[in-house]
């Protein structure tokens, strides 16, 4: 058919929605037709994306995406700390337990303000923003171009510019070539 998936993520701590429309190619026009309803029915909507899948793997990550209407991008808020998330990147897939997920990595890890803090398998960098106030420098890293630029945004947009680093790249060559 020409609908493969419809991918909808959620901000559960601001309310946005971003919404991403994969099909086979050749209905660009069909998908350009559902901006403005989908805008008017639900405001939350901040983006419609669509991708083309043109195989036959079952797959939403990896394809040629184009904005349709609004932005490429939601919102997402944890433990006082804002993320901006692209489609492609990684984020917990539940919210409400996020916090309380991260509060526990921090008190079993702890960090007292000297210590390096290791984000691995990164993503949009929400730990390693979320605890890097506690820690004298963050290493990030993650194999997802887009993941790491969202990482080096929400790094910034949260204040931790010159203690945050994100790497982009396979973790286990880049921790052999970090650590010497």
């Amino acid at each position: 058919g020409q609908l493969r998936h419809l991918v909808v993520r959620e901000g559960v701590g601001t309310g946005e929605l971003l919404v991403t429309v994969v099909t086979a190619p050749g209905v660009e026009d069909l998908v350009d037709t559902l901006a403005a309803p989908l805008a008017e029915a639900h405001p939350e909507v901040v983006g419609l994306l669509h991708a083309v899948n043109d195989g036959l793997a079952e797959t939403t990550q990896g394809l040629p995406t184009r904005i349709v209407s609004g932005a490429d991008r939601f919102t997402e808020s944890v433990m006082d700390v804002t993320l901006g998330l692209s489609a492609p990147s990684f984020f917990q897939t539940n919210s409400n337990m996020t916090g309380r997920l991260y509060e526990r990595v921090a008190q079993a890890a702890g960090l007292d303000g000297g210590q390096v803090l290791y984000d691995l398998f990164c993503g949009v960098g929400s730990i390693g923003i979320a605890l890097g106030r506690r820690a004298r420098h963050v290493v990030a890293i993650d194999i997802v171009p887009e993941a790491v630029e969202d990482a080096r945004r929400n790094a910034e947009a949260n204040g931790l510019e010159g203690v945050y680093t994100a790497m982009c790249g396979d973790v286990g060559k880049v921790m052999t070539e970090h650590r010497g």
